[in-house]
């Protein structure tokens, strides 16, 4: 029988090393180890949603069990492993082994540029005039969001004229984008949006949170 040999087009020598995480859960991953990893990354191209999307492909040494959802640095960007592992057989005519896998990629662009503060709002203490607790805020800076508005109203009246505005935050998803409720508070170009419901996280197919909304809205008149 024909002795089956390695078919290294890849020299494992000359790829970066780059360590891997996996998700457990919404935010939290296990680390995987360090492993050299080949990447060709496409043109980034703009998707819905506002985004700009990276694409490409990841070549990892057969064996190691990475696959859709993994997470690894290369370069400084933080890429993602995506969709099904090519390659993971012996070449189906001559027997041979490439030693390599591959992996669709994709990287997701910050969402904007813009920073964001995100306010939480808390009451303590006894009840003090009309009843009102104090209340104290807590102020966090997030950068990478993109804050768009999503609509606008106004109620005409005689006496009073109040226009109403409704606006977007497309946030990455740290601790105070997930924790932001109605009592909460954004700030924006030193303006300040009055938080509409709660965050509502978007998963990616691996489970883990790939992007926060909020809505937010602020009345004048």
């Amino acid at each position: 029988s024909r002795l089956r040999r390695p078919m290294m087009i890849l020299n494992p020598v000359y790829a970066q090393t780059a360590e891997f995480k996996r998700p457990t859960g919404p935010t939290t991953f296990t680390t995987l180890g360090t492993n050299p990893v080949v990447v060709s990354v496409a043109p980034t191209v703009s998707v819905k949603d506002s985004e700009d999307q990276e694409s490409g492909r990841a070549f990892t040494p057969r064996g190691l069990d990475r696959r859709e959802g993994d997470r690894f640095t290369y370069n400084g960007v933080e890429y993602s492993l995506f969709g099904v592992t090519r390659g993971d057989h012996d070449q189906p005519f001559t027997g041979d082994d490439f030693g390599w896998v591959v992996h669709s990629l994709r990287r997701e662009a910050p969402f904007g540029s813009q920073t964001v503060t995100f306010v939480a709002v808390a009451q303590s203490g006894d009840p003090g005039y009309l009843g009102l607790k104090a209340k104290s805020r807590t102020e966090t800076a997030v950068t990478g969001c993109l804050f768009e508005p999503v609509l606008s109203s106004e109620t005409p009246d005689a006496q009073t004229n109040v226009a109403t505005g409704i606006w977007l935050c497309t946030a990455p998803p740290v601790a105070a984008s997930i924790a932001a409720n109605s009592t909460g508070e954004l700030k924006v170009g030193g303006v300040t949006y009055q938080i509409d419901g709660p965050a509502m996280p978007k998963f990616d197919r691996a489970g883990a949170i790939h992007k926060v909304l909020i809505l937010c809205k602020r009345q004048v008149g």
